[in-house]
């Protein structure tokens, strides 16, 4: 029942509003706006501007004001460029005139030098004090000291000894073929070094003759002290290492010992 209760009330509501707008009062139709001076594409700026439409004012407004250039449609005269005020010159500085020089400082004359003056006896005593004094003395010698080397070969007959190199302070100052040269040298005082070189080749015979192939380089530094006046004796000894471990090619061994003692004294042993 209610459904259709519904239903006649939607269908009667469409009917009122269709028969109102059939038949109620219809809007008057909107005329489209003519413009009353439409403006021509090109426009000869000697002709005169269309005329206006009359218009019935409502109300007096009082004279109408003159149409401009722009509500007649004519184009608007160019407008002449203006001119850019030039900028004024800059005022050229003046050039700075040259300074005078300042004179020159005239020379100043030389005092002029005193004349020798004539011996006046006693008065000259006091210039001639340098000379009583006698020359200069003579510098003192600094004495020097002297040095002795000696060698001697104490290796097994496997080692045969070819050649003896004495080098002092890094300069050879020695070379024998055995140990049985000496070196004498005069050295300055100071601490020095001394090298002993041994050149070996060995010999063998039997199950040793393996050994003749071999050659050995021995060599060993001593420092030691020259003083002034004094005589130093340095013994050099080639001895054989101890030991049955050894290798052959390690076994000499160079040793050092020194005496020293003034010029024609006995030597000290060190």
């Amino acid at each position: 029942m209610r459904r259709i209760v519904i239903v006649v009330v939607l269908v009667a509501a469409l009917v009122a509003i269709t028969l109102y707008f059939m038949c109620g009062p219809k809007p008057a139709p909107v005329a489209p706006a003519v413009d009353a001076a439409p403006r021509p594409a090109q426009v000869d700026a000697a002709a005169p501007p269309p005329p206006q439409a009359d218009a019935a004012p409502a109300q007096d407004a009082g004279p109408a004001a003159p149409p401009t250039a722009a509500a007649a449609g004519t184009p608007r005269e160019p407008r002449e460029p203006r001119e850019k005020p030039e900028k004024p010159e800059k005022p050229e500085k003046p050039e700075p005139e040259p300074k005078p020089e300042p004179p020159k400082p005239e020379p100043k004359p030389e005092p002029p030098k005193p004349e020798p003056q004539a011996d006046a006896g006693p008065a000259s005593a006091p210039a001639r004090q340098f000379d009583k004094l006698g020359p200069a003395p003579a510098p003192v010698e600094r004495k020097l000291g002297r040095v002795t080397v000696r060698a001697r070969n104490k290796m097994g007959s496997t080692y045969l000894l070819q050649r003896v190199v004495y080098e002092l302070d890094g300069q050879k100052v020695f070379e024998g073929r055995d140990a049985s040269g000496t070196l004498d040298k005069s050295l300055s005082p100071g601490q020095h070094v001394l090298v002993v070189r041994m050149l070996y080749r060995g010999t063998g015979f039997g199950v040793f003759k393996y050994l003749e192939g071999y050659r050995i380089d021995a060599h060993n530094d001593f420092t030691f002290t020259v003083n002034p006046g004094h005589r130093t004796d340095i013994a050099v000894e080639a001895v054989e290492k101890p030991g049955a471990s050894l290798k052959w090619e390690d076994r000499p061994l160079i040793n050092f010992s020194s005496k020293s003692a003034p010029e024609g004294g006995a030597a000290k042993k060190k």
